[in-house]
């Protein structure tokens, strides 16, 4: 989850935004977990003609980047996962091309789930909260892929 605080908040004149959008120059994540950065494009009708406009749009869970890809007005270009360095076997945060993500069942605890990022460059991260190896979960499921 991402937060703002009100200091951050971009005041524009109302002529200049659009109804019930706020704009705020940072946002803060508490926890050190990863979030997925998307570019994509936006479909629109502009005097009978279809516009596309390149937009971004952060998620800090995946369950919204799934129903966000199958909105059929969006037309997603890159997602890529950033991922703190306990996730990412590194020193630290990483942002990476993602592929796809599955999500499985962990074999000591019955309905735990866990979450396999697949990345462009064959690399994959497990989301476990057991901290169990990906060979050990059950269930495998794709869940996401990028086309």
């Amino acid at each position: 989850m991402f937060e703002t605080q009100d200091a951050a908040e971009v005041l524009f004149p109302d002529a200049f935004s659009d109804q019930g959008v706020r704009a705020w120059w940072y946002i803060q994540q508490r926890l050190h977990t990863h979030w997925f950065h998307v570019t994509y494009q936006e479909r629109y009708e502009e005097d009978g003609e279809e516009m596309l406009l390149n937009r971004l749009i952060l998620f800090s869970i995946h369950e919204h980047l799934i129903q966000f890809s199958n909105l059929p007005e969006h037309k997603i270009e890159h997602v890529y996962i950033i991922t703190p360095k306990y996730l990412n076997g590194s020193t630290n945060w990483k942002m990476e091309p993602l592929k796809e993500i599955w999500e499985a069942e962990e074999p000591e605890q019955e309905g735990q789930a866990a979450h396999i990022f697949f990345l462009e460059n064959d690399k994959k991260y497990v989301d476990s909260g057991l901290n169990t190896h990906v060979e050990k979960l059950i269930n495998k499921n794709r869940i996401f892929c990028i086309s």
